[in-house]
């Protein structure tokens, strides 16, 4: 259970620390990512610390939000009872690291139409001047005897 929270937390998840107290952490996480949350807590169980989790969490009213925690353990008597944990909203970082992901993808989709267009604008503009330049080659053979220098 979560035990103990502070201000900040609470405006974060959005539930009260009377709330908090009543819940597990794996009530907030997101259900994808669950699975991650859990190898971070046997991770915390086995080495006493864990850094740089990155996960999402769903707050009272439905939002999702991204997450970075570091936790310690707390130890009593050489048994670990809690943990103390720093967590970080990291939403608007994964929000502007997807705008630069969908950007970088949009700019590869150009970059490639600049290297077909470029193609197609070289292959065009040979043709004229194969075609000038067989006829060239015509009017030379043909009247050789007729044209000087």
């Amino acid at each position: 259970y979560m035990t103990d929270s502070n201000s900040a937390a609470e405006r974060l998840i959005g539930y009260s620390k009377k709330e908090l107290n009543k819940m597990l952490i794996k009530d907030i996480v997101h259900p994808d990512d669950q699975k991650l949350s859990e190898k971070y807590l046997q991770k915390l169980i086995t080495e006493g610390y864990y850094s740089d989790y990155q996960g999402r969490i769903i707050t009272k009213d439905g939002k999702i939000k991204y997450i970075q925690v570091n936790s310690n353990a707390i130890y009593e008597n050489g048994e670990i009872v809690g943990s103390r944990d720093i967590i970080r909203d990291i939403s608007q970082l994964k929000d502007d690291e997807e705008n630069r992901n969908q950007l970088f993808a949009q700019l590869a989709a150009v970059n490639q139409e600049l290297k077909d267009f470029a193609y197609i604008v070289s292959h065009d503009l040979k043709a004229p001047l194969r075609a000038i330049k067989n006829i060239s080659n015509w009017l030379s053979e043909d009247y050789q005897d007729e044209i000087d220098e």
